[in-house]
């Protein structure tokens, strides 16, 4: 019998681990140009379908609020009074190839227990990121990353949600979109009903305010929020992440969290090179 001292356990775990580091990143897959329709079976979606589907996974909820249901759609549960992603819905961070520009598309609905949903403040939609990608107020400011999501409000409102470098508010920026509650133009979201979102971001170049966001809601010819003097960095940062994020936001669950379970389905998200 051959006896390993404990030094030798030591250096033949890490061993291991540095193994099994090489090997998640040489098999990371960064995909920029991908259409995801959720095709896996029904049940709680596991990190091997999230990798399957997007390549890879940087941030993931481990959390069994995230399924396949039985018609192949990505469903999100909020439970009642839940807040932020350790109590609603979860997001799904995967790295995309760098690029200048992306655009993200997909279908969404939000599905009440009863009655109607419960829309609160906070609520968080799919977008696109990169570097630091700064969310939950983080400084954007420093340059080094940014975030572009939509977030819903009361009354089924929808506004941007976006962490830049040019923004001087201490959480995501709207751009003055939410200000007396106006949402984006003729945008009124309900219960029970398919939507169809795109969101179109391109970097700014150098340290200008040159970056673009475009919103699109059902009517991809015509967008319902344009911006093209966001400076998004100032250290060259490119676009390379995709939030895959469906969750209530904030910390008070009286003001944040819903009056009843509900959920948000997500299908078919198109991910495109601009």
């Amino acid at each position: 019998m051959r006896w390993i001292n404990k030094r030798g356990v030591v250096a033949f775990g890490l061993g291991c681990i540095f193994f099994l580091m090489l090997s998640v990143i040489a098999f990371a897959t960064y995909y920029a140009d991908r259409d995801v329709y959720f095709s896996s079976e029904p049940g709680v979606y596991s990190d091997q379908q999230a990798i399957e589907d997007f390549g890879n996974t940087i941030t993931k909820t481990e959390t069994d609020r995230i399924t396949i249901n039985s018609v192949g759609h990505l469903v999100f549960h909020m439970p009642q009074g839940g807040v932020g992603t350790s109590g609603s819905g979860g997001q799904i961070l995967s790295r995309l190839e760098e690029r200048d520009a992306y655009t993200v598309e997909y279908r969404v609905k939000f599905t009440p227990t009863s009655g109607s949903y419960d829309w609160t403040e906070g609520g968080k939609l799919p977008g696109l990121g990169g570097g630091k990608n700064y969310t939950g107020g983080g400084d954007a400011t420093i340059g080094d990353g940014f975030s572009v999501r939509l977030m819903f409000k009361p009354e089924g409102h929808l506004i941007p949600y976006v962490y830049h470098a040019g923004m001087t508010e201490s959480w995501g920026d709207g751009f003055g979109v939410d200000m007396n509650n106006q949402p984006l133009k003729d945008v009124v979201l309900s219960s029970n009903t398919w939507y169809t979102i795109k969101i179109l971001v391109k970097i700014n170049s150098g340290s200008n305010n040159d970056g673009v966001l475009k919103i699109y809601v059902n009517d991809m010819s015509t967008p319902k929020f344009t911006k093209t003097n966001i400076k998004y960095v100032t250290d060259g940062t490119k676009v390379d992440t995709l939030h895959l994020t469906a969750f209530h936001g904030g910390s008070d669950p009286i003001r944040y969290g819903p009056s009843q379970d509900q959920n948000i389905h997500l299908d078919w998200i198109k991910i495109h090179p601009y």
